[in-house]
């Protein structure tokens, strides 16, 4: 009897040990949280160095299999093209800069929410650049912000608990602001000295859309910025 009281007793000092341990958890600040993911993704001088990535999925959505294929740069440019099994249209885009951009033809000039539809494929540029990617951030808890996206449009940002990684975005469709897109990452491994996540799922409107990255290249010696054809 006196060891099954001394055991019980030694297990209410321990619950009693963890609760408070958690009540004492930093509170931690918006920027806190923000410099944790990037901090997670590569140290502040690793990311300094970064003017390029070059990234090649193979992608599994309802209609079919087809590649996503992404360039970006410094500054805002991007090259996005998009290859299908199921059809065969080839979707080609290219982005000068943050806000302006053109599809299949340089004369073909994208809508807002176009330009910010195929930003929003840039995943791995997302990473490092939440401070710029989105404004009017709120906390919600340790783990969890709300903010906005460069034309206003609610998000939410999730981090993973241990490795302060973002794990999952929520943002609005801007065409259809009533309906909600989920990006969530997995499956991270290095890629030079960046932390990346190697698949990337989307839902959206009860479909997933899978990314399984087969390349992520970081500042390729080979990198050229391509233009559309006329």
């Amino acid at each position: 009897m006196k060891t099954l009281f001394t055991s019980s007793v030694l297990l209410l000092l321990l619950l009693a040990f963890s609760c408070k341990s958690r009540n004492k958890e930093k509170t931690l600040s918006i920027e806190e949280i923000l410099q944790g993911s990037l901090e997670a993704v590569a140290p502040a001088i690793t990311r300094d160095s970064l003017q390029t990535i070059i990234s090649l999925a193979n992608c599994i959505s309802p209609k079919g299999d087809y590649t996503t294929e992404v360039h970006t740069a410094k500054g805002g440019y991007q090259f996005f093209r998009q290859v299908y099994s199921f059809k065969p249209d080839i979707f080609e885009a290219c982005l000068i800069n943050d806000s302006t951009g053109y599809e299949g033809t340089d004369t073909a000039i994208l809508s807002e929410e176009s330009v910010e539809m195929i930003r929003g494929h840039a995943f791995h540029a997302i990473l490092l650049e939440l401070p710029d990617r989105f404004h009017d951030f709120t906390k919600l808890d340790n783990y969890s912000l709300r903010a906005k996206d460069r034309l206003g449009n609610n998000c939410t940002l999730y981090f993973e608990n241990d490795s302060k990684r973002l794990n999952r975005l929520v943002i609005t469709n801007s065409p259809d602001k009533r309906e909600s897109i989920n990006i969530t990452y997995s499956k991270w491994r290095k890629s030079g000295s960046f932390l990346l996540p190697f698949e990337v799922t989307i839902s959206q409107g009860g479909k997933n859309f899978i990314f399984r990255f087969s390349s992520i290249q970081i500042n390729s010696p080979g990198f050229r910025r391509r233009l559309l054809k006329k």
